[in-house]
């Protein structure tokens, strides 16, 4: 293909790229399946996409802070955070650094008290049901033994976050929780404990936040 034709096709579809990314926030994977179904030729989707990230119109990783953010203040648990990301395409180095940093902004335990909340701590049953919530949810043994020796300890007023915080540069700051130290931080959760078997790109065990999963789902408009 002479470099005319090349620089042709960009220009056709530069502008077109441009609107569906001013319309909502789109993967690098998103962007090349909508180029796909145009029927746009795979070499010509690859330096669309090259540009995209290039020109900084597309940061995945400010992107996917964001989404992991907004999963977590819906009051989900690590794996959903993980299979929400995954769904949206980001690739599994940014999944990881995310789910890192997240361990450090994120008191899981506040999530899981928000969740045993529901529950009847007393009952034996409702305990039962609980552990096999929260370990649906991805969270650690150590939490989970927590959360039924607990007696209903309400969380922190201030939310999940807490300090110090990590703002995403451009995009979106974490919310600064109140409740620090290591009695707040418990087992390390930033990435599911069968992240290899199942939570990563596309493959998702049945069992994982199923009566939940339809909350993570992002519109996906055109």
């Amino acid at each position: 293909m002479a470099d005319s034709d090349r620089q042709d096709g960009e220009a056709l579809w530069w502008p077109t790229v441009l609107g569906w990314l001013a319309r909502r926030r789109l993967t690098r994977r998103e962007v090349a399946a909508r180029l796909e179904r145009h029927g746009v030729p795979p070499a010509l989707r690859h330096r669309l996409v090259t540009r995209l990230v290039e020109e900084g119109w597309i940061d995945e990783v400010d992107h996917a802070k964001a989404v992991a953010q907004a999963v977590v203040e819906r009051g989900r648990g690590p794996a959903q955070v993980w299979e929400a990301l995954a769904r949206r395409g980001f690739d599994r180095p940014t999944i990881r650094r995310v789910m890192q940093e997240l361990a450090e902004t994120v008191c899981w335990r506040a999530v899981a008290e928000s969740v045993a909340a529901r529950y009847d701590r007393n009952d034996v049953r409702e305990r039962r049901r609980l552990a096999q919530k929260l370990d649906r949810m991805g969270f650690s043994t150590a939490v989970i033994e927590a959360m039924l020796e607990a007696q209903g300890a309400p969380p922190p007023p201030s939310g999940p976050f807490r300090q110090p915080t990590l703002p995403s540069p451009g995009g979106p700051a974490y919310y600064v929780g109140k409740r620090a130290g290591p009695e707040a931080i418990g087992e390390q959760e930033g990435v599911p404990r069968d992240e290899h078997a199942g939570y990563g790109m596309g493959k998702h065990d049945p069992g994982v936040g199923r009566d939940d999963r339809r909350d993570d789902a992002l519109p996906r408009d055109e």
